[in-house]
C-alpha cells in the first residue's frame, strides 16, 4: 500500500497522485501567452480608433483612420474604381439585410410583447368581473 492510500487519497482517473499535480501558484501552461499581450483583432481594433490629422477642403481636421479608410474607398469607387465599387456595395448590402433582419426581430419582439400585456389584460379583466359577480351575490 503506497502512503496516499493509507491517507485516504484515492489514486484513479481524475484523481493524479499528490506528487505529480502543480504546486499552489505554478501554472500548468509556463510559457503561455504572456499576460497584456492582445489578439490580433483587439490590435487592429486599437489601431483603426486612433486619430490622425487630414487636410480637407483647406481645413485641417482629426478624424480616426477606420473613417479615413471609408472615405478613401467611398472617394476611390466614385471616381471609377471596379474593385472599391464592388466592396462597397457588398458592405452595403450586409449592412442593409443585418438591419433588415433586427428590424424584423424587433417588430416581432414587439408584437409578442403587445400580445402578452393583452393576455394579462383580459385575465385581469376576468378576475374584477369574477371578484365584482362575488361581492354582489356573495360566496
Amino acid at each position: 500500500m503506497t502512503s496516499e492510500q493509507k491517507r485516504g487519497y484515492a489514486v484513479g482517473y481524475g484523481r493524479p497522485p499528490r506528487a505529480t499535480q502543480f504546486q499552489k501558484g505554478q501554472s500548468g501552461n509556463a510559457k503561455g501567452r504572456p499576460k497584456g499581450s492582445k489578439s490580433f483583432i483587439a490590435l487592429c481594433v486599437e489601431e483603426l480608433n486612433e486619430r490622425i490629422l487630414v487636410k480637407e477642403n483647406g481645413d485641417r481636421k482629426s478624424i480616426t483612420k477606420r473613417k479615413a479608410a471609408v472615405k478613401q474607398l467611398v472617394n476611390k469607387a466614385m471616381s471609377g474604381d471596379f474593385r472599391c465599387l464592388k466592396l462597397l456595395a457588398q458592405e452595403l448590402k450586409t449592412f442593409e439585410d443585418e438591419n433588415a433582419s433586427e428590424s424584423a426581430n424587433h417588430a416581432q419582439g414587439v408584437a409578442s410583447a403587445r400580445e402578452r400585456v393583452i393576455e394579462k389584460l383580459e385575465r385581469l379583466r376576468k378576475r374584477t368581473a369574477e371578484s365584482d359577480h362575488l361581492m354582489k351575490n356573495g360566496p
